[in-house]
């Protein structure tokens, strides 16, 4: 904290650890004035800090077009080799469920993000969403589903069940000059008590591609959560995200989730959180090969 206010001109102090936050640090800084803000902070790996940087523009611009994102208000790399940013504090809290009020709030944001975006050169595969989507789970050699079946026969089974499902649906295209969240997720999903959309945060890989990797994302993350009562809040999310890229299009993306979350679940949380995440790719199958409503 000293580091980046010396740095930045800045006399905000520490006020405690925010919930959330599995690969880095979240923590709520207060100036001197009493305003509150938001400290993020990750070790950096690979190109990521060229990325977090690039990232200070990329929301004052999707800003600029009604994104409802907190203004980042500094960014930078520590000497100790941490990238971190300061966002603006906004009263809320990550999302339950994706109720059918939410879904509509959630479909006008991502409708607003069609078309008119390109990749950034920074570095990172992710700028280009729909080719990093892509890639992972056609590639012939090191593919997503080969990466998680080598990490057990539960694992593999899954893969197998993943890999025949897109092969019956066939080659898939997806748009590219959406704006892409990337992992738009409950948690980084924020509301007020009364459920309305308050911010959407964790937005540091922003980048062109389609908009279905979003939908997809959520639609992924509300499934498990659902009362009864959710069931139309999630099929209108499903229903845009198809509409976005057709039904191949958005099975791959949220078949991606599945499987992404299946390794991240076995790095963070060994085999207990791939064998949920396991179980719950099982259950995204079975809602794919349904018709959506």
């Amino acid at each position: 904290m000293a580091e980046i206010n010396r740095d930045h001109g800045t006399s905000y102090e520490l006020a405690g650890a925010l919930s959330g936050g599995f690969q880095g640090g979240a923590w709520q800084i207060v100036g001197p004035d009493g305003s509150r803000a938001v400290l993020k902070s990750n070790e950096t790996h690979g190109s990521w800090h060229r990325v977090v940087l690039a990232a200070q523009s990329k929301v004052a611009d999707a800003r600029r077009h009604g994104y409802p994102t907190p203004a980042w208000l500094a960014a930078g790399l520590t000497t100790q080799g941490f990238a971190y940013h300061i966002q603006e504090f906004v009263p809320g809290r990550p999302a339950e469920r994706v109720t059918e009020p939410l879904a509509l709030q959630m479909v006008e944001v991502l409708e607003g993000c069609a078309a008119g975006h390109r990749p950034d050169q920074y570095g990172d595969p992710r700028s280009d969403w729909s080719q990093f989507v892509l890639g992972e789970m056609t590639r012939a050699a090191d593919s997503l589903p080969s990466r998680v079946a080598a990490l057990g026969p539960d694992e593999a089974a899954v893969a197998e069940r993943v890999l025949a499902f897109l092969n019956r649906v066939g080659p898939v295209r997806l748009p590219a000059d959406d704006l892409v969240h990337g992992d738009l997720n409950l948690g980084n999903v924020l509301t007020d008590a009364d459920g309305r959309l308050v911010g959407i945060v964790d937005i540091e890989a922003l980048g062109a591609g389609s908009r279905a990797i979003d939908y997809a994302s959520l639609w992924h993350s509300g499934a498990d959560v659902a009362d009864p009562g959710d069931s139309a809040g999630l099929n209108l999310v499903r229903a845009a995200g198809e509409r976005s890229a057709g039904p191949a299009g958005f099975a791959l993306c949220a078949l991606w989730n599945a499987l992404e979350y299946i390794r991240f679940g076995a790095d963070l949380h060994g085999a207990v959180g791939s064998a949920r995440a396991v179980a719950a790719a099982h259950r995204r199958l079975d809602l794919l090969a349904a018709p959506s409503h």
